[in-house]
């Protein structure tokens, strides 16, 4: 999966995280597995974005520090704020592959995937 740096929600993810964590991060691939590539192939922009350190992801002693997970909530809300004006239907009828509600009439989010990595810390100590 690729998505262009100029893309808005590449922009608003990248100021958001510049606003929070008072640092910029690089623009990168994932080196992992996720739902993004599902969004991507029917045309809804993706980013990865998230708390924790990958090399710690999916082992006994996994965890993710508290005030990386209060980051990542920061980082989403001030992302979400910084996207453009586009209201659900407007996404959801630009983006018809994407349906909106399964035959048992479930409805289904429209929303932005924003969860994943942003680096988080290589250290072990916990908050």
């Amino acid at each position: 999966m690729e998505i262009s740096r100029d893309q808005p929600l590449v922009v608003a993810a990248r100021r958001a995280i510049s606003e929070v964590l008072h640092e910029d991060r690089n623009v990168r691939g994932f080196p992992a597995v996720s739902d993004a590539s599902n969004f991507v192939s029917a045309g809804v922009p993706a980013v990865i974005i998230g708390p924790g350190n990958l090399n710690m992801a999916h082992k006994p002693d996994e965890y993710v520090p508290v005030n990386e997970v209060t980051n990542a909530a920061r980082i989403y809300a001030a992302t979400a704020l910084k996207l453009p004006n586009i209201t659900l239907s407007d996404s959801i009828q630009q983006h018809r592959s994407v349906p909106d509600s399964d035959s048992k009439g479930h409805f289904y989010s429209a929303s932005i995937p924003l969860r994943a990595l942003t680096g988080g810390s290589a250290g072990r100590q916990r908050s």
